[in-house]
């Protein structure tokens, strides 16, 4: 298991990978005022070093976005409102993931609905589709996992 760590300026990229982390996240969320950006993962994204697993945290919500943060140098996203507040999570991944050229490596799904189906639309091009839990049993996530095909 490896450690994700999360920037969300300059300063803070220049300490991961200090570091050495392999895996950075960057947040497109400032947490003091909230508001939600992709600009951020457009200014930082270039500065991550060669080989690093590149995370864009939040605010994706289309297709374009994966796009622009793949352009931007992302590898991986982590989708986490647009899929709780879509009717059909399933649907709305396959949305975000299927409509184009180009897919990033990884694509992180926060589950916090039971009823989230997603075993019968596993993508051959999502190359690792892994989930975020939390406060949740060893039953709802053992389950959850096989519903979903989380790799």
């Amino acid at each position: 298991m490896q450690c994700l760590v999360e920037v969300h300026d300059e300063l803070e990229m220049d300490k991961a990978i200090e570091a050495g982390a392999r895996i950075v996240g960057i947040n497109n969320r400032d947490l003091r005022t909230f508001h939600t950006t992709l600009d951020v993962t457009d200014k930082l994204a270039h500065r991550a070093p060669s080989g690093c697993i590149l995370v864009s945290e939040s605010g994706i919500k289309t297709r374009d976005d994966v796009e622009r943060i793949r352009r931007a140098g992302a590898t991986a996203a982590l989708i986490g409102d647009a899929l709780v507040s879509a009717p059909s999570p399933g649907a709305r991944l396959r949305e975000l993931t299927c409509q184009a050229q180009t897919y990033l490596d990884y694509y992180s799904v926060q589950v916090v609905r039971q009823q989230l189906q997603l075993r019968d639309q596993k993508h051959a091009e999502l190359k690792k589709l892994v989930g975020i839990f939390a406060n949740q049993t060893a039953d709802f996530v053992n389950s959850a996992i096989y519903q979903c095909g989380l790799d």
